[in-house]
Order: structure tokens, then C-alpha cells, then sequence
């Protein structure tokens, strides 16, 4: 199944990651065991089709429209609570328990920095 531009919604609940036709309003797939840990965060990055999850174990995978594993980013070492992509530097920008933020490039497939914010 191709993930297709603006007409599937993602959803999380575990290990699983359910994609859903927003407009017919049914469940196209559901799929099983993307990463060992907990699922905590997924996003789609619609210009280049991909799907990007992290989990409580810290790590981040790259899925492309096949469902194949591009890429997995290591570097948080506490569960990833919050993925975001930035357009302009094609990065996906993440936060962590462990009390870090991160870089990422989709274009290095490498991470570009990490700060800890705050006291």
C-alpha cells in the first residue's frame, strides 16, 4: 500500500501503527512490531513518503512507503516523547525523557545536534 499524499491518518497504541482513510473513514492497515519498545510518537513526512516512529527504548526509524526500515537514529537514551519535522533543513527535530533535544537529517541520515535545555 502506498502511503499516498493527505489521504491517510496515523495512529499509535503500542508496538502498532494503524493508518486509516480519512475520508472513508476505514482502517487500510495496521501495522505489527515496528520497534521492540512501546511506539510513543509517529509523524509523516509527505514530500518525501516517509513514515517516522520512535519509542521508549530512545530510537527513531525511518519507514518508506514499502514499509522498509531506511534508517534508525540512535543518540536518545530515554523514551522519545515528541517528533517534529522541520521543512526548510529537511530535519526531524525530537525530544527526549532523558531531557535532550535532537537534530536529525533526512538528507545525512545523521544527527546534526543535540542540546539539553534549562537548568
Amino acid at each position: 500500500m502506498s502511503l499516498g499524499p493527505l489521504k491517510r491518518c496515523f495512529a499509535v497504541s503500542s508496538q502498532r501503527v494503524y493508518i486509516f482513510d480519512i475520508y472513508g473513514g476505514k482502517m487500510l492497515m495496521c501495522l505489527d512490531n515496528l520497534h521492540k519498545h512501546e511506539i510513543t510518537s509517529c509523524i509523516f513526512v509527505s514530500n518525501l513518503t516517509y513514515l517516522i516512529s520512535s519509542s521508549n527504548s530512545g530510537s527513531i526509524k525511518v519507514w518508506d512507503e514499502s514499509w522498509s526500515l531506511k534508517h534508525v537514529f540512535v543518540g536518545h537514551c530515554a523514551r522519545v516523547t515528541q517528533l517534529l519535522y522541520y521543512v526548510p533543513d529537511n530535519c526531524i527535530i525530537s525530544a527526549s525523557v532523558d531531557k535532550t533535544i535532537r537534530l536529525w537529517s533526512l538528507v545525512f541520515l545523521d544527527s546534526c545536534s543535540a542540546s539539553r535545555p534549562g537548568p
